[in-house]
């Protein structure tokens, strides 16, 4: 999403208005984890943000890299964490 949100700012307009209302959703969805894992809605906010963020990134490195090691990594330790505050 991200590369597409980076490519089309200012250029196409209803890209931006799409990626503007999924990066909320996905937030809102990957906050419910640690939502319900009883951490202050503050908190999941920021965690879910840092989710995203995370997968973003790894999606662009291994994008350069034609390699999904970067994707497959994040996506793994993202789980453990994610896990770990279900516990």
């Amino acid at each position: 999403m991200s590369a597409t949100a980076l490519e089309t700012t200012g250029r196409v307009p209803d890209i931006g208005q799409a990626v503007a209302h999924a990066f909320p959703h996905w937030r809102d969805l990957v906050a419910d984890t640690p939502g319900e894992a009883g951490f202050p809605e503050s908190d999941t906010y920021d965690l879910a943000t840092t989710v995203i963020s995370t997968l973003e990134r790894a999606e662009l490195t291994a994008q350069v890299f034609r390699s999904d090691t970067p994707l497959t990594a994040a996506g793994e330790h993202l789980a453990r964490l994610i896990d770990a505050c279900e516990e």
